[in-house]
This record gives structure tokens, C-alpha cells and sequence, in this order.
């Protein structure tokens, strides 16, 4: 299995996909549709039945020199497969075929051990731990 670009016929599956897997997060499906372009991508997965097995969204900022991936993420039911690992090396490659990037940032949740693995092994290291404040009315 391989990434492929995302196409607009991928659309629903994504959609569904990625809203599902992240509830209240800073972009829904639609909104990275709508800001996909060519600095902000979408890289999908499927299995030979062509059905989306997941996906990674980056964006790559080159007056920064910098890329940002913000969101991965493999269905269940694929994990444990390597198709994680395989997706972020893809999405990686593609990002510093960008000569301005030397740096590639992302934020995960301490508590994910799964995906902290995933993101060691491939070279990441920690810099900085975040602290999130809600306040709900």
C-alpha cells in the first residue's frame, strides 16, 4: 500500500473519516478540503478494495522554512501494520522535496503512547510539553 494525493471523489469518506476521529479540533473535514492547495496537502491510504484506510494533512510554510503535519491518522482496524510508520515517512519525503524546509513540527497528546512511538521512531523528537485550558459556559 501506498499514499496518493487526495482526489474530490475521496471527499465523503474523508469527510466522515476525519470527523469522526477528531471531534472538536481546529479544522473539520470540509474546512481542510477548502484549504488544500500547493503548500497544504492531503496524502490518503486505501486498501486494494479502494477504501480509505487513512490519511495525513501537512502544511509546509517556506517563508519560515517550515512544515507542519496536522493531523494523521489510520482506522482502527489498520493499525498495528506499519501503515502509520510507511505514511509518516511518505508524508515526511515529501515535505523537505521543499529545499526552504529544515524543520517539521507537530503537536501530539502526552498521553498517546501509540502515536509518541510512531513519531520517535521515524527521528522526532520532544521539544516542548503544551498545557490546554477549557472553560466551558
Amino acid at each position: 500500500m501506498k499514499s496518493e494525493s487526495f482526489k474530490h471523489s475521496d471527499s465523503q469518506a474523508f469527510e466522515m473519516l476525519h470527523n469522526a476521529m477528531f471531534q472538536n479540533t481546529y479544522y473539520n473535514g470540509k474546512t481542510i478540503i477548502e484549504r488544500l492547495n500547493d503548500r497544504n496537502m492531503l496524502k490518503i491510504l486505501k486498501n486494494i478494495s479502494n477504501e480509505l484506510q487513512g490519511y495525513a494533512y501537512f502544511e509546509v510554510d517556506t517563508e519560515m522554512a517550515e512544515a507542519s503535519l496536522e493531523y494523521i491518522c489510520i482506522l482502527k482496524n489498520a493499525q498495528s501494520q506499519g501503515l502509520g510508520t510507511m505514511l509518516l515517512k511518505e508524508v515526511l519525503t515529501e515535505m523537505f522535496l521543499f529545499p526552504q524546509i529544515d524543520e517539521i513540527k507537530l503537536t501530539v497528546d502526552k498521553a498517546n503512547s501509540q502515536a509518541n512511538r510512531v513519531y520517535m521512531k521515524v527521528g522526532f523528537e520532544p521539544k516542548d510539553i503544551l498545557i490546554s485550558y477549557r472553560l466551558k459556559l
